[in-house]
């Protein structure tokens, strides 16, 4: 579970196992972003760009914008 802003969101995941390097596929849902997802993995002080970076580079994608129903692969944190 996580939230896009003050509303939490579940999502469907698939954990692949696995030490340092664990991901979870999740599935998005309206209005989630990736701007979401990462200010809330972003340990305290980091620097939420360099995650929206990681999750556009780990997933392939032209941009950080997300589609109701996209399959994401995100790390375990």
């Amino acid at each position: 579970m996580w939230s896009n802003g003050s509303v939490a969101v579940s999502s469907t995941v698939n954990s692949s196992a696995g030490s340092a390097g664990a991901t979870t596929t999740y599935i998005v849902r309206p209005g989630d972003t990736l701007w979401g997802y990462a200010s809330q993995v972003t340990p305290r002080g980091g620097d939420i760009r360099q995650t929206v970076s990681e999750l556009i580079e780990l997933n392939d994608l032209e941009t950080a914008s997300l589609t109701a129903g996209q399959s994401i692969v995100v790390p375990v944190r």
